[in-house]
């Protein structure tokens, strides 16, 4: 929508016209062949000159962002603590075909940026979470094609350590915020982004509620296995989805054993500018890209 707002804003009285003259044309185009029929379009700030080409570029000027898209298909409502807007329940509609992985990924929100941010289904293997410059040599483990690559964007990572026991999910969102893993094309999902993945409101998205013995059912995520981002703040140690929410230890356990290995999901946001040609997000029609 920023294109829309920027163009209309540049070109106003120009864009104007230019849909006036189009409708003429475009009425004109039911006597004239379209590609026989041209116009002046100059004063409206677009280069089309007959009614096929003014109608394809009138409605990419139109189009919709990528998260403009799965909002309005998902019925998504918007998140009450950030402009996103989150899929949650046990096993929502949020499939995506990407890297030429049939429903290999899957959808963890819609972005006010136009992006939208997924997940994988598949690691990248397991390993140990010592720091974000770790994580950023696993993850490039991830098998990506040129033409996926090309569909994604760098971002800003939320990656500030979580309170343990925290009961205000509004004030674990500030701290996640508060430090930033800045412009990577590839990380991990936040704490607070997979608590907004439960249906269940009430007692599965805070972390001191959490209780993953009834929690994990009520999301998507909830049986996978991926560390987060977040470390958390009392020990040396890191939240972990396993079935539920968990800490695992960084660095030392502090009995001296060894550290367990967990896997990573890689995440990545999708450019705006990438278009849905199909699909309605489940598992056996997942939404299609170029």
């Amino acid at each position: 929508m920023q294109k829309i707002k920027e163009f209309s804003k540049k070109y106003l009285f120009g864009f104007v016209l230019g849909m006036l003259t189009a409708g003429v044309v475009v009425y004109a185009a039911t006597y004239f062949p379209s590609n026989q029929t041209t116009y002046d379009n100059s004063d409206s700030g677009m280069t089309s000159t007959n009614v096929q080409d003014a109608v394809d570029e009138l409605y990419e000027v139109c189009k919709p962002t990528l998260a403009e898209e799965i909002i309005k298909n998902a019925g998504l409502e918007k998140d009450p603590y950030e402009c996103r807007y989150f899929f949650t329940g046990a096993d929502p509609n949020n499939y995506i075909t990407f890297n030429n992985e049939t429903a290999g990924w899957r959808i963890i929100s819609a972005e006010c940026d136009g992006t939208i941010k997924i997940i994988s289904r598949n690691d990248v293997g397991g390993g140990y979470w010592e720091n974000l410059n770790h994580i950023e040599e696993v993850l490039q483990n991830t098998d990506l094609t040129a033409n996926a690559k090309n569909q994604i964007v760098s971002h800003d990572w939320n990656a500030g350590t979580v309170t343990d026991n925290n009961n205000d999910l509004a004030g674990q969102i500030n701290d996640e915020n508060s430090s930033k893993w800045s412009n990577q094309k590839i990380g991990l999902i936040t704490v607070s982004e997979f608590l907004r993945t439960h249906s269940d409101k009430n007692n599965c998205q805070t972390v001191r509620k959490y209780n993953y013995y009834s929690c994990y059912q009520t999301s998507w995520l909830g049986s996978d296995e991926t560390y987060t981002i977040n470390r958390s703040s009392g020990y040396s140690s890191v939240y972990l989805i396993n079935r539920g929410l968990k800490t695992t230890f960084t660095d030392d356990d502090g009995y001296g054993n060894p550290l367990q290995t967990h896997d990573f999901l890689p995440v990545v946001y999708l450019s705006s500018s990438v278009q849905i040609t199909g699909g309605d997000g489940s598992e056996n029609n997942p939404y299609q890209i170029q």
